[in-house]
């Protein structure tokens, strides 16, 4: 019998240059930028339950294809100074550091699975209900 192939799921990003390689061809899709409230602003960055914090949707795409649905927080005092149109490098930590000036160290990635809803679905042309990273 055929043996199904492994899947590998896992990137293994050493630093900010490996995460660049990745992206090396894609595009980003800005769909918002605004304030949203979220458990993660609260846990990341100590603002209340009901405190709205900066919020990036976005979509990352390689040629034709939709790839990832990603969603980007930031700390109150970084967020404030950003704008949608600042958002111009398909790698959200260089164009944060392009704008403001700054140098990052560390970035927080987290992926996790969902099933599709209709918004991931349209977002990433894949079947509503299907199997989902974000």
């Amino acid at each position: 019998t055929a043996r199904n192939p492994s899947v590998n799921l896992s990137w293994k990003f050493k630093n900010f240059a490996d995460m660049a390689a990745f992206t090396k061809d894609a595009k980003l899709a800005v769909k918002s930028y605004r304030k949203e409230v979220s458990p993660v602003l609260q846990r990341h960055f100590g603002m209340a339950k009901d405190e709205a914090g900066y919020c990036l949707r976005s979509v990352l795409s390689i040629g034709e294809q939709r790839k990832a649905q990603i969603t980007t927080y930031f700390p109150p005092d970084v967020g404030a100074r950003l704008k949608r149109e600042d958002f111009s490098d398909v790698l959200i930590f260089r164009s944060v550091q392009k704008h403001l000036g700054l140098r990052l160290d560390v970035a927080h990635v987290t992926v996790r699975a969902e099933i599709a809803d209709e918004a991931v679905a349209a977002d990433l042309g894949i079947a509503l209900g299907g199997a989902v990273l974000t």
